[in-house]
Parts: structure tokens; sequence; C-alpha cells
């Protein structure tokens, strides 16, 4: 079964193969975030080349552009108009949303290491082996938190009970 470079799940039944796994992902993220911090350089360098060049030619011939002078303020007003410039725009913002999904899905990988980490920790110092060394069985083992705090209450109001007697 393949895993999706999205899912973060663990299975517990296999830590090292998780471990492994998780490197891999955190590798792939590392790589999508190469190249879309690549995408979003270029489309900045591509709005700084269509800004230079707008200015470039509002300098030149002022008219053309319907403007009786040039001043910074009149060739950023001008562009920003611009359907090519906007469309630049929101290239940008598409691209800088990509790079914070990416960041945030390898935080995630980054995160499910720490847990592996931890889950394997607790597996190597026998932690789910404490309920054979009790003498407990495992249908015991099996019972969920409820169960176990219902029995607890239960012989907490059996005591108590014998205490007023």
């Amino acid at each position: 079964m393949k895993r999706s470079v999205y899912d973060t799940s663990i299975d517990p039944d296999r830590l090292d193969i998780e471990q492994v796994t998780n490197v891999e992902m955190i590798k792939y993220w590392n790589k999508q975030i190469a190249i879309l911090t690549k995408n979003r350089d270029t489309i900045k360098n591509e709005i700084k080349r269509f800004e230079a060049e707008k200015r470039i030619a509002i300098e030149k011939d002022p008219m053309e552009f319907e403007l009786e002078r040039y001043t910074d303020k009149l060739a950023e007003a001008s562009f920003i108009v611009n359907k090519k410039y906007q469309n630049l725009q929101e290239n940008l913002i598409e691209a800088n949303y990509q790079l914070s999904k990416a960041y945030g899905y390898k935080e995630a990988f980054v995160a499910r290491g720490n847990a592996l980490d931890n889950l394997q920790k607790l597996y190597l110092s026998n932690y789910y082996a404490e309920y054979n060394k009790r003498g407990e069985s495992s249908k015991d083992h099996q019972k969920s938190a409820s169960d176990i705090l219902d029995e607890a209450l239960k012989k907490r109001k059996k005591k108590k009970v014998k205490e007023d007697a």
C-alpha cells in the first residue's frame, strides 16, 4: 500500500517502517518547498521586470500613457490597473499560498517524527508490556478507559457504603 504524501497517521504495529517513511515524506516536502520557492521567486522577478519596463516606457513618453508628466506615483498607478500586472499579482498570491501549505505539511511530518520517536522509546522501554508484568490478561489490557473508570467508581461506591454502615 502506497502512503499519500498528505497522510500523517501512524500504524503502531509498524513503527520502524513508519520512521523510514516519515523521513522520506520530510524529504519530499523539502523538495516541494524548494520548487515552490523557485516558482514564487520567478513570479516576483516577472513583476519587477514588468514594473521596470512600464516605468521606463512611461518615463520615455508619458503622453502615450495619457499622463502629462512622469512621477513615481503616476507610474505605479498606471501599471497597477494593468490586467497583466494584476494576473502576475494573483499568481504571486497563489504561489505564496501553495508554499505556505507545503511548509505546513512539512511541519506535520516533523511533528509526526517526534511522535514516532516517543512511541519507539515507549516500546523499547517495555511500556506496553506492563499489563503482562502485573499478571493481567490480555483481555483486561483491551478494556476501554471508560470501562476501567466505571469499575474504579463502582469499587469506590462499594467501599463508601461499607464505611457508612
